[in-house]
């Protein structure tokens, strides 16, 4: 049996319970980074920086409801070398609303909305209805300025009424589908000569 030196045997125990310590530490030391540099090292701009799930909004002014619009899935994108904008891969379906009953409805199956512009861009089997006049338009790419009110597409659209069908190229209404034109009309049309013009 080895004999100890006085002393020693205190130092061991000193060496046994300071090393955990200094181990801890270390990698509490090790663990702290600059959350500049974390960004850096996770932010990927091609993947989005928000998603949400089964969105539902509505809109309001001075207290009435005015738009509600519904998605499956939202994803916000924020590019380095572009404005801000939220991509719905699933479509979105939009309700407009006067005097809380429902007025005109937009649908399509995807979308992207630019926040700065207010502005939203529709593509794919998009259809806008006027409920009361059940008038349809159809298109395959359509926008909506929310700052005027208005929808209008540069694509060839079909807008179907009680009486008839309409079919052109380009078209323009207010965002109600209340009043419409379509720039570059095609096809026969019957003109009521009584009527005043």
């Amino acid at each position: 049996m080895t004999k100890m030196k006085p002393g020693s045997q205190n130092k061991i125990c000193k060496m046994i319970v300071c090393f955990p310590l200094f181990l801890v530490g270390s990698i509490l030391l090790s663990c702290q980074n600059d959350i500049d540099e974390i960004k850096e090292v996770t932010f990927d701009e091609n993947f989005p920086a928000l998603k949400v799930e089964r969105l539902h909004t509505a809109i309001t002014d001075s207290g009435k409801l005015r738009v509600v619009m519904d998605a499956d899935i939202m994803q916000r994108f924020e590019k380095a070398d572009e404005d801000p904008y939220d991509e719905y891969p699933e479509g979105i379906h939009v309700r407009f609303i006067e005097n809380g009953a429902l007025v005109s409805e937009i649908q399509s199956k995807y979308a992207i909305y630019y926040p700065r512009k207010e502005l939203w861009e529709a593509k794919g089997d998009v259809v806008a209805e006027n409920i009361a006049e059940q008038e349809k338009l159809n298109t395959e790419h359509l926008f909506w300025d929310m700052r005027k009110e208005q929808i209008y597409s540069d694509k060839f659209v079909r807008i179907t009424t009680r009486e008839d069908t309409y079919y052109g190229t380009g078209f323009e209404s207010d965002q109600n589908f209340n009043s419409w034109v379509i720039r570059k009309p095609k096809g026969d049309f019957l003109i009521n000569e009584d009527e005043n013009i």
